[in-house]
């Protein structure tokens, strides 16, 4: 996807799951000036702060029922499963109690496309799969390498005008469009498109012609400059181009002399036509250079030791702004007041922004900046942190589910950008998949947009046009159903689709509290988890009904707080969870009172079974990167004995693990290891194989269409990086899995989405 947006995914989720409660007007006096909330009311898995009022005294906090109602030291209150429960705050031997009432949250929408039409996969694959073998096909997309037309984008970042044109950068459909005039209507539509040649293909390249995943545009004085982030080079063309598949002039992907002096993964680009400034995101800089670059080889003036991921940039080329995703102090930005004109001027101050890093735009000496799900304008150009978390007017409340209309929820992402044109700004959406138009600046906190690109006002037009976010996927050989964490949605396809771009039978919406976190398919039972919840379903619900079975917070005598993995057996069904870093196993799908049959402690991450032995791609490991995939023997459960898989051989050579995230097990006993950040499927014949550290018998991704950094022209040739590809053949971030005998299925994160079928046994 991580991941949000934004506010990211996960801290909408954060912010929901507290705010989603109602609080009694009453309260229980025990004494004349101190008292407390008589009643609460709260859903599973909510949380809510209670605070002993009229004095600055730290009570003794403690719960009837923890099995209903836990509360820390600080008077923070969870809710564990259905129930009433006492919650007492003792103080200078008086007790002051506040009734909480837990209820399941059970809210959710669904969309049915009755008239659903799509060719049915055959199965009977009598073919292996092969190294680096092309996908058949592609669901939640356009489909492989296409793009839909001119004006549907996938995911649009930067955004740039030269006061006549206007600019976007498409970024998943590997292209920046160019619009004759800046657009007034919703009806507007680009004329050129650049890194294709044509309105309907997405290929990645890394020809001067082709791109690969650009982020950020710019333009001055009759240039164009685009940050092409995946081929990590500036592509910079000396005339606006006019025709579709223009070649750029050159591509800036050296900064200076050393073999390290190279520009990595950039983000940002900006430039007034006398100074050029790169975002080097992944080495942690800010290139400058004083005059413009006239060739791919002409040295930086100086370069800005930043640390974390910079990203964002926003100045009149006086006062300069950098969004960060990752500073030492969380996420923000970093501010000079002043230009910057050395290596050794770092920033005049920073400031930790909550959700994602700000970026936007300067008007007339007033700052406008969008982050965590909301535009924000300035007065004037903040000088200090304090001044920079006090805008003088906020638009939008940031949160995307809770149905107060009134306010416009700005979906953010990894890179915001707005800009001012002819009258109206510009907010390039990233995750609701257009850009929105306000006529003039807006004057209220309820404002809302004019006219949208690439969708309408309210719509998310990535859901509209079935592109699901990080999908979490599962088959029975039947049906396919996928999850998404991001987009809070369960996608059900009652048959195997045998083409691309096919969009789901039925799409279930949930809220926040119940954010789907994985799922099985099997036998036509489906079960959802969520971080404290099964849904189960006995059959497919192809009609969008309710699930058949509710088991939320307590399940057996467990409390379930961070459920990141489910599977199941013949024989068991297994839980990990993440707040205790545990996996448990029980003899049957669980109910509130199945007590688990046995634990694996200091682990939990997903899990895959074949009924003998239970795979743990442990998440968290690392900094997050699963470097070590656990095999455990469950063959007899009262002696589980563990053995690891610590990466990869191909071709006599042997590779760590860069983040494995999901196995699958064979029927035949065969296994599949996605590695992420390797952008590799990895197969052995058998675990034995695997743990051994012998040669994989095949993989996918690394297809005909795979380069890495030393194809690229003009590249350090010392330098040979894997390059992240959404091709036929190549995988971008591949996450999730599920195998039924005939096709494979491989869900990818974060930076494509797509869900790519590949037939083999």
């Amino acid at each position: 996807m991580k991941k949000i947006l934004k506010m990211s995914a996960f801290a909408i989720l954060a912010l929901c799951m507290t705010l989603v409660f109602t609080c009694a007007a009453g309260t229980n006096v025990s004494a004349a000036s101190i008292s407390l909330a008589s009643k609460i009311n709260l859903y599973v898995g909510g949380s809510q702060p209670l605070e002993l009022e009229g004095t600055s005294r730290t009570p003794k906090w403690s719960s009837s029922n923890k099995n209903v109602a836990a509360v820390t030291q600080k008077g923070l209150v969870s809710a564990v499963g259905a129930g009433t429960a006492k919650v007492r705050a003792k103080l200078s031997g008086k007790t002051y109690t506040c009734n909480v009432h837990v209820k399941d949250y059970t809210k959710y929408t669904v969309t049915v496309n009755k008239n659903n039409s799509y060719p049915v996969a055959p199965g009977n694959v009598t073919s292996s799969f092969t190294n680096g073998q092309n996908a058949d096909l592609a669901l939640s997309s356009f489909g492989i390498n296409k793009a839909k037309n001119a004006t549907t984008y996938n995911h649009p970042n930067g955004i740039a005008t030269d006061g006549t044109r206007f600019f976007v950068c498409d970024s998943w459909n590997n292209r920046v469009l160019i619009y004759d005039k800046i657009p007034t209507s919703k009806s507007a539509a680009p004329s050129v498109v650049l890194g294709q040649t044509g309105f309907k293909s997405s290929n990645a390249g890394y020809g001067l012609s082709q791109m690969n995943w650009p982020v950020g545009v710019a333009t001055a004085k009759g240039r164009l400059y685009v940050a092409d982030t995946h081929n990590n080079r500036i592509l910079v063309w000396n005339t606006i181009p006019t025709s579709s598949g223009q070649a750029a002039d050159f591509a800036i992907s050296m900064y200076g002399d050393g073999s390290d002096d190279c520009v990595m993964w950039p983000w940002a680009v900006w430039t007034n036509g006398e100074k050029l400034v790169v975002t080097n995101t992944r080495s942690g800089q800010l290139i400058v250079w004083n005059t413009m670059p006239e060739s791919s080889d002409q040295r930086a003036d100086f370069v800005i030791e930043t640390g974390g991921t910079p990203r964002t940039i926003v100045s009149d080329g006086k006062y300069l702004l950098v969004g960060d995703h990752n500073m030492s102090v969380g996420t923000g930005c970093r501010v000079w007041t002043s230009f910057p004109k050395s290596s050794s001027d770092t920033q005049d101050f920073q400031c930790a922004m909550d959700g994602d890093q700000p970026g936007g735009c300067i008007v007339n000496g007033k700052l406008v900046l969008m982050h965590s799900g909301r535009l924000y304008i300035y007065k004037s150009l903040p000088k200090s942190a304090s001044a920079l978390r006090k805008p003088k007017l906020t638009i939008g409340n940031g949160i995307s589910h809770n149905g107060e209309n009134k306010y416009y929820y700005f979906a953010t992402g990894d890179f915001n950008q707005c800009l001012y044109a002819k009258g109206r700004l510009y907010a390039a959406l990233y995750n609701a998949n257009k850009i929105v138009a306000f006529k003039g600046m807006p004057t209220k906190k309820t404002a809302h947009p004019s006219f949208a690109l690439s969708g309408t006002i309210n719509n998310n037009s990535l859901l509209t046009n079935g592109l699901i976010q990080n999908p979490n996927v599962a088959t029975d050989g039947k049906s396919l159903v996928a999850v998404s964490e991001f987009d809070l949605t369960l996608s059900i396809w009652k048959n195997i689709p045998d083409s691309s771009a096919v969009k789901a039978d039925v799409v279930y919406s949930m809220d926040p509290l119940m954010t789907p976190t994985d799922v099985i398919l099997r036998g036509q039972k489906l079960i959802v988890s969520t971080d404290h919840s099964l849904m189960i379903w006995n059959k497919l619900p192809t009609t969008g009904r309710k699930w058949n079975t509710l088991v939320s917070g307590k399940i057996g005598s467990v409390v379930m707080k961070g459920i990141n993995g489910i599977a199941m057996d013949d024989d068991h069904f297994f839980i990990s969870d993440s707040n205790t870093n545990k996996v448990y196993i029980y003899s049957k799908i669980p109910g509130k009172t199945t007590k688990p049959v046995a634990v694996i402690n200091g682990i939990s991450g997903t899990l895959a079974s074949s009924g003998k032995v239970l795979t743990v791609a442990r998440t968290g490991e690392d900094g997050g990167m699963c470097k070590h995939v656990g095999v455990y023997d469950i063959s007899d459960l009262s002696n589980i004995t563990k053995r690891t898989i610590d990466g990869y051989t191909i071709g006599g050579e042997f590779s760590s693990f860069n983040n494995a995230t999901e196995c699958v097990i064979t029927s035949d006993g065969r296994l599949m290891v996605a590695d992420a950040s390797n952008y590799y499927v990895l197969m052995w014949d058998s675990i034995d194989d695997a743990v051994a550290g012998k040669e994989v018998s095949c993989y996918l991704g690394h297809g005909s269409d795979y380069y890495d950094s030393s194809d690229i022209p003009g590249s350090n040739p010392e330098r040979k990086d894997v390059i992240e590809i959404a091709g036929a053949g190549s995988l971008s971030v591949p996450t999730f899995l599920a195998y039924d005998g005939n096709y494979l299925w491989v869900g990818e994160f974060k930076f494509s989405s797509r869900l790519m079928r590949f037939s083999g046994i």
